[in-house]
């Protein structure tokens, strides 16, 4: 599936949707550029599953040097 969106609070919406719908062993897999709002995504999605675990870009965490 491919969705475009307007904004962070957009896509975080789109991923709290996905995480009703998501069960224990699913996979997702988040494909785009840097900027392209895996991130953001992924924020919303652990915000909607109940987990107040922060997250963080791991394509930031291999940049930084």
């Amino acid at each position: 599936m491919r969705r475009r969106t307007a904004g962070v609070d957009e896509t975080r919406a789109i991923a709290a949707g996905v995480a009703g719908v998501t069960v224990a062993g699913d996979l997702i897999v988040l494909l785009g550029d840097l900027g392209a709002g895996k991130t953001a995504f992924v924020k919303g999605l652990v915000a909607a599953l109940g987990s107040a675990e922060p997250v963080t870009s791991p394509t930031f965490t291999l940049a930084q040097r």
